[in-house]
């Protein structure tokens, strides 16, 4: 079961500890060794569910005839008791003035950790904590968490065992096994929770049936029966883990984007990564809130954590700043820092932003707000002003840049009104990605946020909405604001407040979309022109065949994709002038500043537009057959010798893909026969012809039309380049990444995550000690290298392409250790207890915090966008324009020369029925003419740009992904960046 947060960890502890103790406590029952017993007494249980008494009587009795304690039971309390320790510790913090409610909160938490606690002591916790090697232990020869819980496998286990002397246990060896057996014939007829049979009620057995009744009782239903306060405890132990989550994941994605502002990573990359960490809360809030009905909203989780004044928070939370570093006084805004921890400035500022909006609906700010957000400096010095004036700077571009977004998302419908006439009663329009409006293109990336706040906007005046904004809402409103305030030099720390510094002077957030639409350095080999340069290709092509309607489908695909692009992505029709529309609140410095002043927005939509681009490209490329002719032909040349060696755009697209365009990917080589050859070609291409007839539908046709793209452009039904990226299985997946580790993971995703947990250490509460937490010795992980051998595929074409491109690795950057900070009294906030845990859903228990996962799938991302992957970093429509230029040049020659071969594919009797280039191509495969061969290898050779001039970037990242490089990189983000962990104090 995944794991999406601390508390949900802590819930499936309770649940998987609870099952072992009650199994195992009825285990003894059912035997009859506990009525020898008269100083514990406790009845067989068959509901799983216990108070907190009972757990330390079953945990008596268990110690009495039980033994050993497998050391999973062990870790399991030690988690446990961490987690209400952590949680407790934030109670405290509530306490500053005395607090009727929060006293008993702590209460509440006070019993059930001294109750738990005595319990790990009775069954030999102390002993277990004390151990030299603890957390070393082999728990492989104990089984894993399934086996242990749930099989009940307990084959070293003594019932009614002398303890105390070791020879004891040799002598009775054979009457102890006797016993084991006994024992674990009880426990094997215990399925998993939730499982057991039906259709036999009613029916009498001779044997005991109460044990079994426990076979209906889901895992979910273990649980610990506590005080009427308990539900609140249980609501605030879910609500400090999520606001424990999301800072720990805003202060990663703060690390994001400082590296695509100072260090040019790729705003795709970081927009991919993004949309990761607001999934996380998304999905953490509602397996949370499932078990708190109604009291899912942010404003609900901010009153439960503060009280009934949000505004007076810092009266309820004390925070010890400590300045690391040289200069202590670049460290500012330390009264503010729980208000930002706790997300309240952007909460404010879009409270204000709908309820400003909904006055007039108009797309206008009223007098009071405009007097307030009016004039913001795009280049105000935030190192040289005050924090609330620099507050106040970051509120105004918040409220002004959802004046816009609402605005250009709305403008459809409002045009409507004021062009047509028609009348749309605003607040009952489905604003929402997928309603009724939504083949109307107005942005890229962001249409669901965009669609929710329009909703809230347009609601008649004083609409109660609050209660509809959900925490991921915030979360996702705070990167989207940090991501500018990052680029100027401006980031939050849990630990120093304010950290300031100079702003990316030579940053701008649309650079990598206008290197993806209109080339590098401007030279118009981007996807725009690509475009246009293929759709002539195309035209000809038609003619040729005397067949206007032979690319039509394609085409009309490729001008929908072209005019969106051109319009809406990196732009909107501020640009242009919306007339019927308010203008730009950024009209002042930029009418464009929805997008130049958004690197969040450049991101997510860059992303958006390269999945789209790499899943229209290849499923023309599966239609149309030019580049399988040319990677045939080529690999004839080069086995021919033809052509020396193998040129690098071909070597780059049979590495890319290895079987779209060679069966199975089976080559033939030089032993090869000339029917081989032709034969592995036709098997590729006879069924062009068919599947472009099959794409012209009038559904499919309709469907582009409509702008729906995405429903027809499923790799999976393509019938060669089926070439799915990983990245792409993101969006599929919703970003959940559940689904994305069991489903569209690499295996050495999984490998390397669980090679980074096992280099980290833990603090043990229970003894201080520091301890290696290593999952990966007791589960046989061993570090796979497909990352390393997919890109020694790719790599080696590379040479003597784009000179600027530096192949190298880079050169690690000298780090100056600095000053640990420290945190006072408070809980330590990268211990055990409070992490934010991820489990990889496999079945073998490891958690990974939501930082080690997203640090892992960045690098993953990474290498697909603009690293040695480059699924979405080629530009597919330009390559396929080159491919069919090349081969028209071959024609034109072989024309002229009244090649033999030419003249049988293109004007021999019953030629006109046929594709002419695929029988040209099959004839010269097979027939392999000198003459023919010759002029095909020169005009292949006069064209040989390298792969690398089909990239969109500029730049390319060809570092590898070791866990240890992973490690440092996050070492040196923290100290450089100063984005640490967040601490809740």
């Amino acid at each position: 079961m995944a794991t999406h947060n601390a508390y949900l960890a802590y819930k499936r502890d309770i649940q998987h500890l609870l099952y072992w103790i009650i199994h195992a406590s009825n285990s003894i029952v059912d035997s009859g060794a506990a009525s020898e017993d008269a100083e514990v007494t406790v009845p067989l249980n068959t509901t799983g569910k216990i108070t907190l008494p009972v757990l330390v009587f079953m945990s008596k009795l268990i110690t009495k005839h039980i033994s050993p304690i497998p050391p999973l039971i062990y870790h399991l309390f030690h988690r446990i008791i961490g987690s209400r320790c952590f949680s407790c510790s934030v109670a405290q913090q509530g306490v500053v003035n005395p607090d009727p409610e929060f006293e008993k909160i702590y209460i509440s938490h006070k019993h059930f950790i001294d109750a738990f606690a005595e319990a790990f002591r009775v069954l030999g916790g102390d002993t277990w904590a004390a151990k030299q090697d603890i957390g070393k232990e082999d728990l492989e020869s104990e089984g894993t968490l399934e086996d242990i819980i749930f099989s009940q496998k307990f084959s070293n286990l003594k019932i009614n065992e002398p303890e105390d002397e070791e020879g004891d246990q040799d002598e009775n060896d054979e009457e102890s096994d006797q016993e084991t057996r006994a024992v674990n014939s009880t426990q094997r007829r215990q399925p998993r929770p939730g499982r057991g049979k039906k259709g036999k009620k009613g029916k009498k057995s001779k044997k005991k049936q109460k044990p079994a009744t426990l076979d209906e009782v889901p895992l979910e239903s273990y649980h610990i029966v506590e005080a009427d306060n308990g539900t609140m405890t249980n609501y605030l132990m879910a609500v400090h883990a999520l606001w424990k989550e999301w800072c720990e994941l805003r202060s990663f994605l703060q690390n994001v984007w400082h590296e695509v502002a100072y260090d040019d990573l790729n705003t795709g990359v970081a927009g991919q990564v993004s949309n990761l960490a607001i999934a996380m809360i998304k999905q953490s809030e509602s397996a949370i809130f499932a078990e708190f009905p109604g009291q899912d909203s942010y404003e609900a989780v901010m009153v439960a954590a503060t009280g009934d004044n949000i505004g007076k928070v810092q009266r309820k939370f004390t925070l010890n700043l400590f300045a690391i570093g040289l200069d202590p006084t670049k460290y500012e805004g330390q009264d503010n820092v729980i208000k930002e921890q706790l997300l309240l400035y952007a909460y404010q500022d879009l409270i204000d932003f709908v309820t400003d909006f909904q006055k007039t609906r108009s797309g206008e700010p009223t007098p009071s707000m405009l007097t307030e957000i009016r004039d913001w400096d795009p280049n105000l010095d935030l190192q040289g002003v005050t924090t609330d004036q620099r507050l106040k700077w970051r509120r105004s571009y918040t409220i002004n840049w959802l004046y816009d977004l609402v605005n250009v998302f709305s403008h459809v419908v409002v045009q409507r009104d004021t062009i047509l006439g028609e009348k749309h009663a605003y607040e009952k329009v489905d604003w929402s990605a997928h309603g009724k409006w939504h083949e109307h293109r107005r942005l890229f990336g962001l249409n669901d946020f965009a669609g929710f706040v329009t909703a809230l906007a347009m609601q008649e005046p004083g609409t109660n909405f609050k209660h509809r904004i959900l925490p991921h809402h915030v979360f996702q409103l705070q990167c989207i604001v940090d991501s500018m305030t990052t680029s100027r030099g401006w980031s939050t720390s849990g630990l120093r407040g304010h950290v300031l510094g100079p702003p990316a002077s030579e940053f701008r957030p649309r650079q990598d979309i206008d290197q993806f639409l209109n080339g590098v350095g401007g030279d118009g080999k981007g996807f725009l022109l690509g475009v246009y340069e293929l759709k002539k290709v195309f035209n000809r092509n038609s003619k040729q065949y005397g067949d206007p309607d032979r690319h039509k489908a394609d085409c009309e695909l490729l001008q929908s994709l072209q005019d969106d692009f051109a319009h809406w992505l990196g732009t909107s029709k501020y640009n242009y002038g919306l007339k019927t529309t308010t203008s730009s609140r950024f009209s002042n410095t930029d009418s464009n500043g929805l997008w130049e002043y958004s690197p969040f927005l450049c991101g997510v939509g860059l992303m958006d537009a390269l999945e789209l681009a790499y899943l229209v490209g290849i499923s023309i490329w599966d239609r149309v057959p030019e580049i399988t002719m040319l990677m045939h032909l080529h690999n004839l040349l080069v086995v021919k010798r033809y052509i020396s060696q193998p040129l690098n755009l071909y070597a780059a697209l049979q590495a890319i893909e290895p079987t779209a365009f060679f069966a199975d990917g089976k080559i033939p080589s030089f032993d090869s026969r000339a029917c081989d050859f032709r034969d592995a070609f036709l098997a590729r291409t006879r069924e062009h012809g068919s599947h472009r007839i099959d794409f012209e539908r009038p559904s499919i046709v309709r469907a582009i039309r409509k702008g729906d793209v995405r429903t027809i452009l499923n790799p999976d039904a393509n019938r060669f380049s089926k070439k799915r990226p990983h990245v792409l299985g993101y969006r599929q997946a919703d970003w959940n990444f559940k689904r994305i580790l069991d489903k569209d993971a690499k295996p050495d995703i999984l490998t390397t995550l669980k090679m980074e947990l096992a280099k980290q250490s833990v603090e043990e509460p229970a003894t201080d000690k520091e301890r290696d937490a290593d999952p990966c010795a007791h589960h046989g992980v061993k570090p796979t290298n497909s990352h390393n051998e997919a890109s020694a595929e790719i790599f080696p074409v590379f040479h003597g392409s784009r000179s600027e491109i530096n192949l190298s690795e880079p050169e690690c950057k000298e780090v100056s250790d600095s000053k640990e900070a420290t945190t006072g009294s408070t809980s330590d906030t990268n211990s055990e207890a409070g992490a934010t845990v991820h489990s990889n859903g496999a079945g073998d228990g490891i958690n990974f915090s939501g930082r080690d996962l997203l640090r892992v799938l960045k690098h993953d991302i990474l290498s697909e966008v603009c690293g040695n992957q480059f699924y979405l970093s080629f530009n597919p429509i330009w390559i396929l324009a080159f491919c069919s230029v090349l081969f028209e040049k071959i024609e034109g020659e072989l024309e002229q020369r009244k090649d033999p071969l030419y003249l049988r594919a293109y004007e021999a009797e019953g030629a006109a029925g046929t594709d002419k280039r695929i029988a040209l191509t099959a004839l010269a495969l097979y027939e392999q003419d000198d003459e023919c061969l010759k002029v095909i290898a020169d005009a292949i050779q006069s064209s040989k740009p390298g792969f690398i001039e089909f990239v969109y970037w500029e730049e390319m990242n060809f570092t590898s992904n070791t866990p240890d490089e992973l490690a440092d990189e996050d070492v040196f983000q923290e100290r450089e960046v100063g984005a640490d962990a967040c601490a809740v104090m």
